[in-house]
């Protein structure tokens, strides 16, 4: 209950700072709602190729991971082409394939900045079609299993599961000492 209340404490100090194009009319004399999704898109997608440059600066490539996990994060629409399905997963060939111009206090920088991003993506109810995915990331980052757990919202199956077994687990054990 608590982490709830904390999660929509911190969602509506977030709210306030939030503009959304739906807040716009459509018929707006100066702004084209057109033109300003098309720009969105773009933008997301160039924030996108800026993670998978080979010759990024460290700086700019944590920059760019806050970015768009920020953005995955406040628009669900944007969760799939940072963690989902599609051929290249921003999240997951940054991991595989960070720049080689990182030191290697940058690259383990880096990974833990990462594994908090993807910790905070798991916390969010509309990562659910990708906990399998971001949970497989995160045990290669690796995170404990309590960890990724602890992360997990309350309505999540796999929690539910994971509790289902232990609970299987201890019926077993206690039939075996009957």
């Amino acid at each position: 209950l608590y982490r709830y209340y904390e999660n929509v404490k911190e969602s509506e100090r977030s709210r306030v700072d939030l503009m959304c194009l739906n807040d716009i009319s459509r018929d707006h004399r100066f702004i084209s709602y057109r033109k300003m999704e098309n720009e969105s898109n773009l933008n997301f997608s160039s924030l996108l190729d800026q993670l998978s440059s080979a010759h990024i600066s460290s700086l700019n490539l944590l920059t760019c991971l806050s970015c768009i996990c920020n953005i995955a994060q406040h628009r669900p629409q944007f969760m799939s082409r940072v963690v989902g399905t599609f051929a290249v997963c921003a999240l997951e060939s940054l991991h595989v394939n960070l720049p080689p111009t990182l030191a290697m206090s940058q690259v383990k920088s880096v990974r833990k900045e990462l594994k908090m991003h993807l910790l905070r993506l798991l916390k969010n109810l509309s990562s659910a079609p990708f906990h399998q995915r971001i949970t497989t990331l995160l045990t290669d980052l690796g995170a404990g299993q309590s960890e990724v757990l602890r992360a997990l919202p309350a309505t999540s199956d796999i929690r539910k599961r994971s509790q289902r077994g232990d609970d299987n687990g201890a019926e077993e054990r206690d039939r075996k000492r009957t």
